[in-house]
């Protein structure tokens, strides 16, 4: 099985659409770079693998980067029990705390960037009517 047909078994197991699944969960502004790595145009990246497994936990790193062993960790259950196991405010604490860390990941920089911008987008308003009164 080739990078390409891996990254489609991915997609499937997701069960989202290769759109929703380059825009919306690697955070890309399109599906080209998934194309071109399923039409064979680009090589599979290293960096690449690490975003889908970044997004899809439960995803064997080898297996999608090489294509050894099986596309699910063994521990897929034990995985997705204790991310339910975590409790909200414990989550934004490690986040404080490992935010240098966390910043150096793409698809967390990724995320915060999109979150600020819908932030701005809906503090646009205000903000202009502040300007308007302050030339008043």
């Amino acid at each position: 099985m080739d990078a390409g047909q891996r990254i489609l078994k991915v997609i499937d197991h997701l069960k989202v659409s290769k759109n929703k699944f380059s825009t919306k969960l690697l955070g890309l502004s399109a599906s080209t770079k998934i194309d071109h790595i399923i039409k064979g145009r680009n090589d599979l990246t290293s960096e690449f693998c690490n975003e889908i497994c970044s997004v899809a936990p439960e995803i064997n790193y080898t297996w999608l980067f090489k294509g050894e062993g099986e596309m699910l960790k063994e521990n897929v259950e034990d995985n997705k029990k204790s991310y339910e196991d975590i409790d909200i405010d414990d989550l934004a604490l490690m986040v404080v705390e490992y935010e240098d860390e966390l910043m150096k990941n793409s698809l967390f920089r990724k995320m915060i960037e999109r979150h600020s911008l819908i932030m701005l987008n809906d503090k646009m308003p205000e903000l202009i009517d502040r300007i308007y009164k302050m030339k008043s």
